[in-house]
């Protein structure tokens, strides 16, 4: 069932924080922890799990998400990959002049007056 959160519900896109968010909540309910339960585990109120959940942990520290996986007895395997700045800045680079290129080739102007 969809889920009304601020990264789309169970529709996990490119954003990394929003699936590990929603990953740490379905960790939560396969493993049959109630949010009662997790909050007493980890020494706050219910709410601030609702509250972390309702938002799938973003804005959450990585240290208070790893401390909420240690509670659940879960393991975090994903591995993220970052794209060195030279490369990134590359993909840019051949971005913008592909897109001018396009523009050149369809006779909209470069610039905008």
């Amino acid at each position: 069932m969809p889920r009304s959160s601020g990264c789309g519900g169970w529709d996990f896109s490119d954003d990394t924080q929003c699936l590990a968010g929603a990953a740490t909540i379905q960790a939560r309910i396969a493993s049959r922890v109630t949010q009662k339960t997790l909050a007493g585990r980890l020494g706050v109120a219910e709410q601030q799990v609702q509250r972390w959940e309702a938002t799938d942990y973003s804005g959450v520290s990585v240290s208070r998400v790893q401390e909420v996986v240690d509670a659940l007895d879960v393991r975090v395997t994903e591995t993220i990959d970052f794209a060195p700045a030279r490369a990134a800045a590359a993909t840019k680079k051949r971005s913008t002049r592909e897109t001018n290129a396009l523009k050149a080739r369809t006779g909209k102007s470069r610039s905008r007056t």
